[in-house]
């Protein structure tokens, strides 16, 4: 493929007259041209200010010759759609998150409108894949940490701007995989990254912990079962608040839900034991919700209070806090099924995760089996020395 620099005249009246400069691509399917912005040489160059830019804008024109050669070695300018015109990012995402509206629900599609609105609101309509480039993304970036603010006029948390940058990486992602052109073919937004978050010890409830509440303490009961029900299962409030009768059903393997899962849209099996169906309650009909709760203001209330005093205050609570939400209630899920030596794998098919890095992410257990996990292996590798040296005498 050969790579060109191509002048045609300005079609503008005003004198001088200039000449307009395209990078031009000849490719199997044709040739590509791209507008140089911003750059254009003199047709008659007269006064010597005029011959000093065409002379600079001609070294200009090698370097940009240089390095589209340098790229297309680099294999930029493989792709056989190479010729295909760059979509816009916003009207792209847009008609995108269209398609996933159905598969995911609301609480999924959420972040995906919320970064294209802010891209919209950064760049406009016009910014292409094509031309999004990596300083771009770092700008995008840092406009999401310092320049954004959420509904209630305080600026994102970390963790949600890692969210939002996370769902616009993913839609280019999905864009390359349909043949969109990127700048220099990659994901610029995998290339920025996210914003690092501390470390931080955060509260879960461990099996013996769990024994202590009692949801007839709480004001209102429907949430205190339905988060006692979400750390034995896992789900999350958004999958319980939508849990319905109908859904609880018997096998020959016994009593079970199928849950549809909120980010990959795929269906997971949980089982049911005596324990699960008592915090169900009694049997309603098909239609109605099993935990009629809304996490209201007023709800969070009575849950926080409620697990304030069950603890005696020795538990934080509040997310501001590091301490715990309804949400801890997976992570102490997670926690406790790897603490008491569950496959991580298993694990992560319980909770429906594509990722299993998403499954150890939630761990919140700290080293404190450090000494029994550290004997055991010890006492793994002693016996394997015993068994080693009776073989060695009976030989």
């Amino acid at each position: 493929m050969k790579i060109g620099i191509v002048k045609e005249r300005n079609r503008s009246k005003k004198k001088p007259q200039k000449l307009d400069l395209f990078l031009l691509h000849y490719l199997k399917s044709g040739r590509k041209k791209v507008r140089l912005k911003g750059m254009y040489l003199y047709e008659r160059p007269r006064t010597e200010m005029q011959k000093i830019h065409n002379r600079d804008t001609n070294y200009e024109c090698e370097q940009i010759i240089s390095k589209a050669r340098r790229e297309q070695r680099l294999g930029y300018y493989d792709m056989e759609d190479y010729s295909k015109e760059p979509a816009s990012i916003v009207d792209w995402c847009r008609e995108y998150v269209k398609e996933l509206d159905g598969k995911l629900k609301a609480q999924s599609i959420h972040p995906y409108n919320k970064v294209i609105s802010h891209f919209q609101e950064f760049f406009g309509n016009a910014k292409t894949f094509a031309d999004f480039t990596l300083k771009d993304a770092e700008n995008f970036k840092q406009h999401m940490r310092s320049g954004t603010v959420n509904r209630y006029k305080r600026k994102y948390k970390t963790n949600t701007v890692n969210t939002y940058l996370n769902r616009l990486k993913l839609m280019i992602d999905e864009a390359m995989k349909r043949g969109n052109l990127t700048h220099k073919r990659m994901n610029v937004m995998f290339e920025v990254g996210q914003y690092k978050t501390k470390r931080r010890i955060q509260e879960y409830i461990n099996l013996d912990e769990y024994k202590l509440l009692d949801e007839n303490m709480c004001l209102c009961k429907p949430i205190a079962r339905a988060f006692k029900f979400s750390l034995i299962t896992g789900l999350r409030t958004s999958d319980l608040m939508e849990l319905r009768w109908k859904d609880i059903v018997k096998d020959v393997k016994g009593w079970h839900i199928y849950v549809k899962m909120e980010k990959t849209g795929e269906p997971i099996r949980i089982a049911l034991t005596d324990e699960h169906l008592a915090l169900c309650g009694e049997r309603g009909n098909d239609e109605e919700v099993v935990f009629d709760y809304s996490m209201s203001n007023e709800e969070y209330m009575y849950f926080y209070t409620w697990i304030h005093n069950t603890f005696g205050g020795k538990k934080r609570v509040k997310e501001a806090n590091d301490g715990i939400t309804f949400h801890s209630a997976r992570a102490s899920f997670i926690t406790n099924m790897l603490m008491i030596g569950t496959p991580a794998v298993r694990v992560q098919k319980y909770v429906g995760h594509a990722d299993l890095k998403t499954t150890l992410s939630y761990y919140r257990g700290s080293t404190e089996m450090q000494e029994e996990d550290m004997q055991f292996f010890m006492d793994n590798i002693t016996a394997e020395r015993n068994v080693l040296k009776a073989k060695q005498l009976l030989s």
